[in-house]
């Protein structure tokens, strides 16, 4: 298994963002805005913050929607394709290099933060995990909401995950598996460059807590109004839901 700080070296792969755009479609970025819009109930030209925001996908459409949007990240290489991509495109969004456990923000600052796909349980303790929340919830000013977009391991087809592509010379294959006794999701993701023979194994592991664990520590980060949905569509949250999209308002 990789040290704890497993994250500092992931992300700094432009063949991760490769991969990022064969999974996960323009439309499929889309439809998360979308989600995000109308389970927090908001209206540009309200601010919001990306914490772990990659390349930025979701910034770019909430700012074609109007929305002033920053986004934050640990990796400086994905931030700067981030501002390559927002800088081709009609729209301006702001991209800082940070630490979502000390943010580089006054308080108030912000309408909304959001966290997606899972960014959230990168550390080893459940204190540093909850410093993210505390931080998140530092930033937002009164009445601010934060949308999180988590795992629900306990979905039966989560327990374990094999993906695999080819094409043009390149292989990808990711196999993650979920530990309910430590409660760690991990796994390691292999890009094959098979013309020159060269090969990248990346390991990882996150935290995933069950969704009364989820609301415990937003709790204790100072939100009081908190849903959970099972779908960007405001679906209930049931044990088969594949994914935790949890809103919790700042009061």
């Amino acid at each position: 298994m990789k040290p704890r700080d497993w994250w500092k070296t992931v992300f700094d792969n432009t063949a991760w963002i490769d991969v990022d755009f064969r999974l996960r479609s323009d439309k499929c970025i889309a439809t998360d805005v979308d989600g995000i819009i109308k389970l927090a109930k908001l209206r540009p030209p309200k601010r919001i913050l990306d914490i772990a925001c990659g390349v930025g996908r979701h910034c770019r459409i909430l700012a074609e929607y109007g929305f002033d949007v920053i986004g934050v990240d640990y990796s400086v290489m994905v931030l700067q394709e981030a501002q390559k991509r927002i800088a081709n495109s009609p729209v301006s969004a702001k991209f800082i290099c940070a630490d979502m456990r000390s943010l580089p923000f006054a308080n108030h600052t912000f309408d909304c933060t959001i966290n997606l796909y899972t960014s959230w349980g990168y550390f080893e303790s459940d204190d540093e995990n909850l410093s993210v929340l505390f931080e998140a919830y530092r930033c937002l000013r009164p009445g601010g909401s934060l949308v999180l977009d988590y795992t629900n391991q306990w979905w039966p087809s989560n327990r374990k995950i094999r993906r695999h592509f080819e094409d043009a010379g390149f292989r990808y294959t990711r196999e993650a598996e979920f530990d309910e006794e430590t409660g760690l999701y991990f796994g390691v993701e292999v890009y094959e460059w098979l013309d020159r023979r060269e090969v990248r194994h990346d390991e990882w592991r996150v935290k995933i807590y069950r969704p009364e664990k989820l609301v415990n520590f937003l709790y204790q980060a100072g939100f009081t109004l908190i849903e959970l949905y099972g779908d960007w569509q405001g679906s209930p949250l049931r044990e088969d839901s594949p994914r935790i999209i949890a809103v919790a308002t700042k009061p």
